[in-house]
């Protein structure tokens, strides 16, 4: 499950479908029409067996008796008035929770992530801007500061030059996620 909806969410989706993920669903909290990627990426994505699921919010992530992700509990959303930038808002539908199965998750949330409270939750450490804490020199690069994690993770802001060292990261603990190859 790739949580994002801009360029980088789906280079995530377009990845893990090429290193062998079986399926990649990609969920955004806004329509198709107001993702701020590009349509041509979206197209290829479709192409090459991504499906898509507009209008969530994801809330929490569920956790199996071993403690690994299950999946992730979302609430539908709604567009509302436009914000500052004159984009519409979501707004959360009161009564839409759902769970979809996911048993790896990338967080593709763009520059400017919002606060996660569902993922402090989980023992993974934010900063104060809302970017996800992940020791570099730990015997995991990039793992959640949850010590039963299996969820690897790289900074939620990613930087063009950052992508070599990421794609490093990403085969080396290809292992620990469950569902790829």
């Amino acid at each position: 499950m790739v949580l994002g909806g801009g360029d980088t969410a789906m280079d995530c989706v377009r990845t893990a479908l090429r290193h062998g993920a079986s399926n990649v669903t990609c969920a955004y909290r806004r329509d198709e029409a107001n993702m701020p990627g590009s349509k041509k990426e979206v197209k290829n994505a479709r192409e090459e067996g991504a499906n898509f699921e507009f209008n969530v919010q994801p809330v929490a992530l569920e956790l199996n008796e071993q403690g690994h992700v299950c999946g992730i509990r979302f609430l539908r959303t709604r567009l509302g008035e436009p914000d500052a930038q004159g984009r519409r808002r979501p707004v959360p539908v009161e009564g839409s929770e759902f769970v979809m199965p996911a048993d790896a998750v990338i967080m593709a949330f763009g520059f400017n992530p919002h606060g996660m409270p569902w993922l402090e939750s989980h023992g993974v450490t934010v900063d104060k801007w809302g970017r996800i804490i992940a020791d570099v020199e730990s015997q995991y690069r990039y793992q959640t500061t949850n010590p039963k994690s299996s969820l690897v993770v790289t900074p939620c802001v990613v930087r063009i030059w950052w992508l070599p060292q990421w794609q490093k990261d990403v085969m080396r603990h290809r292992g620990l996620l469950t569902g790829w190859g």
